[in-house]
């Protein structure tokens, strides 16, 4: 639930409620006593904010009520926000209803978009195993399958995959007991090429991505994750010899209370890391890989410790490495990454510590009514979110699945509502089945969305929407 405080008063707070099966907006005014000139109402208002704030933190984060908690700081603040009585016209992006939807032909895992050849290739599992279906598309939408990859030696327990920059091959991850690490798969010819492994049995590869943010930036280098240790691995080498950490125990963080969930890039190189903790770590790349233009190496000590204080599901990064979106089950944050030390000096989180420091988070929320349509607070399930191009503008708009809901925010939207502690407006599009993923596709006029069994294409653009102001309805 969140809280909505009066931008200008001060002294007036709102919240959603259900009454008698009827969505009703509650509003309270806080008052002070009269006989004290000590106690005023601004100040009864903060001590009833802050209590609130406490409270939704614990049951975010599955804690006690704690005065003592280290991030309450970090983190509590974003359980209020601020109205507004005026209106105001915000900038959303509109998800329109799928213009095509193609039916594949096994249990959908994941999906990776081909610009270059307009098509879409999904890995997915049928009762024989693990599969590859090749859909093409043009403006119009789905055309046809362009075929089936199905080798007895492809992973069975595919969990992720990359394609390569000429778009001809595809890096799975899988999390079978006898898969290890990353397998390349030719798209022409249907058949496994190689197998890239770190040659030690401790670290299985648990999940990969472009080591610079992109396919094509990245000079066929990829990040990988295991349990507790990240690490580079170069496709240009010997697929027995590919780690460029000699050795992964050296970095390996022995003290984590669970395993890392997931990582994220930037075009620099940068490194973010989170854990079904909630902990998110920041590196300068990743550890035991080189510092850039020097003969360092970089350590396996994070440079910068953030916490959601809830599992993390995905990351995503903007291609610069400002901020970090986080998707854990019940909310979405949006992180800076960039922060003023003392001298006035701008750094970021991954090449020095922030310490106290940190920018304060943003928290993504549907509206209130948004909630109530999609079933309520307890009907809200994030299963992934992400940065995407939309009208060749990248990272210009947020999107997020929530079961059969799509939700979106314009960024720089959001950053802007945030500077005046303001919710920002949010797109939501209703699909018929749960969406699992979701990207912007090439240019990003279009989205391209799986779900178990389909995958669809719908047409994406910005707009301006009214924003209703709050306000008391005068006495008759």
């Amino acid at each position: 639930m969140l809280m909505y405080c009066s931008s200008t008063t001060r002294d007036v707070c709102t919240w959603t409620g259900i009454i008698d099966n009827s969505e009703e907006n509650l509003a309270f005014r806080i008052a002070a006593d009269t006989s004290s000139a000590r106690v005023t109402a601004l100040a009864n208002m903060q001590r009833f904010e802050e209590m609130f704030n406490r409270c939704s933190y614990a049951a975010l984060s599955g804690t006690a009520v704690n005065s003592e908690d280290d991030w309450f700081s970090y983190l509590g603040n974003t359980t209020s926000v601020g109205f507004s009585p005026e209106e105001d016209n915000a900038p959303v992006y509109e998800i329109a209803a799928p213009n095509s939807t193609f039916r594949t032909s096994a249990k959908n895992i994941c999906f990776v978009d081909s610009a270059q050849y307009q098509r879409t290739v999904v890995a997915g599992k049928d009762q024989k195993g693990s599969i590859l279906q090749a859909l093409a598309y043009d403006e119009n939408g789905y055309t046809q399958s362009q075929g089936v990859i199905a080798s007895p030696a492809m992973y069975q327990s595919i969990t992720a995959s990359l394609i390569s920059n000429d778009e001809r091959r595809m890096l799975l991850c899988g999390n079978g007991t006898r898969e290890k690490g990353l397998q390349q798969i030719d798209l022409e010819s249907g058949q496994v090429v190689q197998e890239f492994v770190t040659g030690h049995d401790d670290y299985n590869i648990y999940g990969a991505t472009y080591s610079n943010h992109s396919a094509r930036l990245s000079d066929q280098v990829v990040t990988c994750i295991s349990s507790n240790v990240a690490f580079d691995i170069d496709t240009r080498l010997d697929p027995r010899r590919c780690l460029i950490a000699e050795d992964p125990s050296a970095y390996a963080l022995g003290s984590l209370k669970t395993t890392f969930s997931c990582h994220a890039t930037s075009e620099k190189g940068h490194l973010a890391i989170g854990d079904g903790n909630g902990s998110i770590r920041l590196y300068e790349g990743a550890p035991g890989s080189r510092v850039q233009g020097t003969n360092k190496t970089i350590p396996k000590t994070a440079k910068t410790l953030l916490e959601t204080r809830t599992p993390i599901r995905a990351l995503s990064m903007t291609a610069n490495g400002d901020y970090l979106l986080t998707t854990c089950d019940k909310v979405l944050y949006l992180l800076p990454t960039k922060y003023t030390d003392d001298a006035g000096k701008e750094l970021d989180g991954y090449t020095s510590r922030m310490g106290k420091k940190k920018p304060a988070p943003i928290r993504l929320v549907p509206s209130p009514h948004q909630i109530m349509q999609m079933g309520g607070e307890g009907a809200i399930h994030f299963t992934s979110a992400t940065f995407g191009t939309v009208d060749n503008k990248a990272d210009a708009c947020i999107t997020a699945c929530c079961g059969r809901f799509v939700l979106t925010w314009d960024l720089q939207n959001v950053i802007k509502a945030s500077e005046t502690n303001r919710l920002a407006v949010c797109g939501k599009a209703t699909m018929d089945t749960p969406v699992l993923s979701l990207a912007t596709r090439g240019t990003g006029t279009s989205l391209t969305l799986m779900t178990e069994e389909n995958v669809s294409a719908a047409p994406v653009h910005r707009t301006m929407e009214k924003v209703q102001g709050f306000y008391f309805p005068k006495k008759k």
